[in-house]
């Protein structure tokens, strides 16, 4: 008797187009949010000023020529490898102003997920998943995707990957490739792994076929390839403002140990650095390799029939495909590991191997249901994130000042010298600057008349004596460095790293110093003992100095008449520090009045008296507007002040009231940054 032949299993059919419709739609309307919430993400970054200033010169015609920045570079002339992207930030800022650049961080981005989502179809991903991973990808590199120009190497990456893959079967296309990383030369650095990446594929492309097939078969199939790469050199070598050297100086930095303190050269395990974010690239990478093995073992317990008739032998294009994503991929890894610069570059190369596995897990041409689950749960953390970010961008956000949308973004008040550039130019004040690292690019500019120290371009003209000189004035002051350099100017934020160098010049027995600008944030000081900068300081006492508005300067004279090197009666002083309260109340102003007369203590009722009207009428002002945070922080240091004060004289229950009214304040400021932070 025959047996009876088991009856083979239906096969699921896959989702109607209905269903892939509505799939398509549910996985682009997430994939915009994301992409909207990441364009938001407000990052203040100096490289967009220094792109902005760059622009300005080559349109003047000075690309190229001995660097006019800086008095410490020696007319050695600035290797911008970015100079495309700096033309570029330039046109659209002149075009349309900050609008101008807002769209070009846009168009950025969203050329950025369409390249990875390309690629992902090439590797056999449907539209919905590569277009949901690619964005999630932009939504996972969000700490370090900044109106700068690696955002240029962020879209150009994937890019490449693309055409890549599409000179498999048609290697003329190659020289597409090769034309992609000739422009990328041009607009930046990151250009070199480009080239790196075109020699990866000849190799990977070449090897397979050598073994199964010859290497002279190899060789007439896949000339195109290492041509295009020896091309693709040969062109980043010459057709660019710099010649050689702009294809050497990528090597400068991995040569230097000077260089690679710079944070965002740092490595991912070092702690304590405040650029980008980790903990995305461990769940990138583990979801990754996790995925992958997941899908080896599934077809591992593949019954042996259904494998048989389902499995082929790979193509060697096949078999070189594959080696070049698990080579790029491990190198990449590598990469970010040893410099978490790179961090990006993981999630824009792995996105499109990872929307494979995902679409497998999920089985996403069966089932709408899993992926729709999966896009439900990336567009919940887009949206909390999202929800952060409305706050920042809220008019009455105490944490901010008066911002514009853009500036909101971009810019910061506190983080960049805005009113302190408008003063330097209302005033024309010029001269050699010691300036903070982030600074140099917006110092430029706005006040190109200034001849600065230092700042972001970094290794691309400074050289590596002057970064350790001036990141070592900050550590141990010198005011015999200043003037050896024939430094007259210092503009610097008013605390943090820089508190020690303040004292120093300002309030040290030998200080020579004085402030002759600060806003609540930032510092301008003059030196005292040379004429040009002297002049400076009789000005500000005489009210000839043109400042943003009356509480800047008021706040100005007060701390000017504070500094050690400008004698003053103290009835001047303490009148100066009353108005400076009442116009822009400080928490350094109330400081300073505390500390003025809390030794000797013979007037202490009517400061007492004083700083408590102060107390309640800060307290009566709303901290819900435009930079209430600073009243909280005033109100903090009156009530500290108010504390040691009545300790002073053994009142110690006002003393401990005054205390608490601290503490709770704090807690109130902790509340605050909980509510408005990002």
């Amino acid at each position: 008797m025959r047996g009876k032949v088991p009856e083979e299993r239906p096969q699921r059919r896959e989702i109607g187009r209905r269903g892939r419709m509505v799939l398509l739609g549910i996985c682009l309307g997430t994939g915009l949010i994301l992409l909207a919430v990441v364009w938001a993400v407000p990052r203040p970054i100096g490289d967009l000023y220094v792109g902005l200033a760059g622009g300005r010169d080559i349109v003047e015609g000075r690309l190229g020529q001995p660097d006019d920045w800086c008095f410490t570079t020696a007319g050695r002339v600035w290797i911008n490898q970015n100079w495309g992207t700096h033309l570029l930030y330039y046109l659209s800022n002149s075009a349309m102003g900050e609008t101008g650049l807002l769209v070009f961080k846009a168009l950025l981005l969203v050329g950025m997920v369409s390249f990875i989502a390309l690629t992902g179809r090439q590797r056999g991903v449907g539209w919905p998943m590569a277009l949901l991973t690619s964005a999630a990808m932009a939504l996972a590199g969000y700490g370090y995707i900044d109106l700068r120009p690696n955002l240029m190497s962020l879209m150009f990456t994937p890019l490449l990957v693309w055409l890549l893959y599409r000179s498999r079967g048609r290697p003329h296309r190659i020289w597409l490739a090769m034309l992609a990383v000739l422009i990328w030369a041009n607009v930046h650095g990151g250009f070199i792994f480009g080239l790196g990446m075109l020699w990866l594929w000849a190799l990977c492309q070449f090897l397979p076929t050598a073994v199964r097939e010859g290497v002279n078969t190899a060789v007439r199939r896949h000339w195109p390839l290492p041509a295009a790469a020896m091309g693709g050199v040969l062109l980043t070598a010459i057709v660019n403002p710099f010649g050689l050297a702009n294809l050497l100086h990528p090597f400068v930095v991995g040569r230097s140990d000077v260089w690679r303190r710079v944070s965002e050269w740092r490595p991912i395990f070092c702690s304590g650095i405040g650029f980008g974010t980790v903990k995305e690239f461990f769940v990138v990478v583990c979801l990754s390799a996790g995925l992958s093995v997941w899908q080896l073992l599934a077809r591992l317990r593949t019954p042996r029939r259904k494998k048989a008739g389902k499995c082929k032998a790979l193509t060697a294009q096949q078999v070189g495909t594959a080696l070049f994503d698990l080579v790029l991929a491990g190198i990449v890894i590598a990469m970010a590991v040893k410099a978490r610069r790179f961090v990006p570059m993981v999630f824009v190369v792995l996105g499109p191997f990872l929307a494979g596995r995902l679409e497998w897990a999920l089985r996403v041409r069966r089932h709408i249901v899993p992926t729709a689950v999966a896009a439900g749960l990336v567009l919940a953390l887009a949206v909390h994130m999202g929800l952060g970010e409305v706050r920042h961008y809220r008019l009455d956000n105490p944490l901010r000042e008066r911002e514009t949308f853009a500036q909101r973004m971009i810019f910061f008040s506190s983080n960049f010298p805005g009113d302190a550039a408008e003063f330097l130019a209302a005033n024309d004040i010029t001269g050699r600057v010691y300036n903070d690292w982030r600074w140099e690019g917006y110092l430029r500019w706005r006040c190109p008349k200034l001849k600065l120290w230092i700042g972001g371009r970094a290794q691309q003209v400074h050289d590596e004596k002057t970064y350790l000189q001036a990141i070592g004035l900050a550590i141990k002051p010198s005011q015999e460095v200043l003037s050896e350099n024939d430094v007259h100017l210092v503009v610097i934020p008013g605390g943090g790293k820089y508190a020690k160098l303040i004292r120093t010049l300002t309030m040290g027995p030998q200080a020579l110093w004085a402030v002759i600008y600060f806003d609540g944030y930032n510092l301008v000081l003059a030196d005292v003992t040379v004429e040009s900068t002297r002049g400076l300081i009789g000005k500000i006492l005489a009210g000839q100095l043109q400042y943003p508005d009356e509480g800047i300067a008021a706040l100005s004279r007060a701390m000017c008449l504070t500094s050690s090197a400008v004698r003053t009666k103290n009835n001047v002083l303490r009148q100066a520090l009353l108005d400076a309260a009442r116009l822009r109340p400080s928490p350094q102003v109330y400081a300073v009045l505390g500390g003025n007369t809390r030794k000797p203590p013979r007037e202490w009722r009517k400061l007492t008296d004083y700083l408590e009207l102060e107390s309640r009428r800060l307290a009566d002002q709303t901290v819900e507007q435009a930079g209430g945070i600073r009243l909280l922080m005033c109100r903090i240091d009156i009530a500290n002040i108010l504390s040691e004060l009545y300790e002073s004289v053994g009142e110690i229950n006002k003393a401990r009231r005054w205390e608490t009214a601290r503490q709770e304040l704090r807690e109130l400021i902790n509340d605050v940054g909980m509510k408005w932070s990002v």
